[in-house]
């Protein structure tokens, strides 16, 4: 695959960026319980989808034009906007605001690469100790009970919530954006992508052989072996960003396998909140303990699968953007 300018698009990106919202819709509409092979097809999926998303944010990021930084900030703003807006009535695990965040937070860092360096390492080190530290009555869902910012401690627990101990803590999953962003100025990987199979295989590895030492550390210490995903942990950082690595390479070793992909990439805000909207939502309302079975899940995948691959198709070969990207560069860019 040929490296190419910073403002065109790159095949292995934006199949990949398809093969995220594939393996995020399976997440959500296929049961992890049950003990089925579907089942567990979700149960190993469950965190790489998300974790490939902001290794992805990332390299894409890192790639923008910095002509305009007041664009980036409002597409910051908007990102977070729409996440609190999910977050607080129909999908209270919104990733928006957390990459809002974080593209805020890149755009500040961008020429300052040490200083984003040495945060990323910073964040990567909280993965060894905030499983430790921090428990579910440590922090406060600022977004849900703004109120408890008044008590005593409520800032300080509002913080601990939005840095370490959120779905997506601020604090060790931008270390995964700027990973992204310094391993997308590796243009050598463009010209060998099978090299990121290999190095993604060997970070995947040591993620894992963490686990093993779960029977033959102390207890006190035992959560930090474990992969979870929240509190997010070493091991779960390492086999997810490996995951990543591996999908990213081979969508660019095989490019022309997964090329039918690219529109489905390019309009991934798009299928990421219409796949909310359209199907998982209908099912909690039929289903309100999310415990619709297996079998209703895979059909609902199966029909989204083929309506979202058409779509994506169709509209790409007229517009340059999915419908709510347009939508984005029209309100960031006037």
């Amino acid at each position: 695959m040929v490296a190419v300018k910073p403002a065109g698009r790159v095949v292995a990106l934006d199949a990949a960026r398809g093969i995220a919202i594939l393996m995020m819709a399976y997440v959500h509409m296929v049961p992890s319980g049950g003990g089925t092979f579907a089942a567990k097809v979700t149960l190993a999926l469950e965190g790489k989808a998300a974790v490939l998303f902001f290794i992805l944010a990332g390299m894409t990021w890192a790639r923008m034009s910095a002509d305009n930084p007041a664009a980036i900030y409002r597409r910051a703003a908007l990102y977070c906007a729409i996440g609190i807006l999910m977050h607080t009535t129909i999908w209270n695990t919104e990733v928006l605001l957390p990459l809002g965040l974080c593209l805020a937070l890149y755009q500040v860092l961008r020429g300052k690469k040490r200083i984003g360096d040495a945060l990323a390492i910073l964040g990567i080190a909280a993965t060894l100790v905030v499983p430790l530290m921090f428990n579910g009555d440590t922090a406060i869902d600022v977004i849900e009970q703004p109120g408890e910012l008044l008590k005593s401690g409520g800032l300080f627990r509002a913080a601990t919530f939005l840095l370490f101990t959120n779905t997506y803590p601020i604090v060790p999953w931008w270390s995964l954006v700027w990973f992204g962003c310094r391993l997308s100025r590796v243009e050598a990987m463009f010209a060998k992508p099978f090299s990121l199979v290999a190095v993604g295989c060997g970070i995947a590895a040591i993620g894992g052989f963490g686990v093993l030492l779960a029977g033959v550390v102390p207890a006190a210490i035992r959560p930090l072996t474990e992969i979870t995903w929240t509190p997010t942990t070493l091991p779960f950082v390492l086999q997810c960003s490996g995951a990543s690595l591996i999908i990213i390479g081979l969508a660019g070793w095989r490019e022309r396998l997964f090329t039918f992909l690219m529109p489905l990439g390019r309009m991934s805000l798009t299928h990421y909140i219409g796949h909310i909207l359209c199907v998982c939502i209908p099912l909690y309302r039929i289903y309100p303990e999310w415990n619709w079975p297996v079998g209703v899940g895979i059909s609902a995948f199966a029909i989204w699968l083929v309506g979202a691959l058409l779509l994506s198709h169709f509209w790409m070969k007229r517009f340059s953007r999915g419908p709510l990207e347009s939508a984005n560069h029209w309100l960031v860019s006037r």
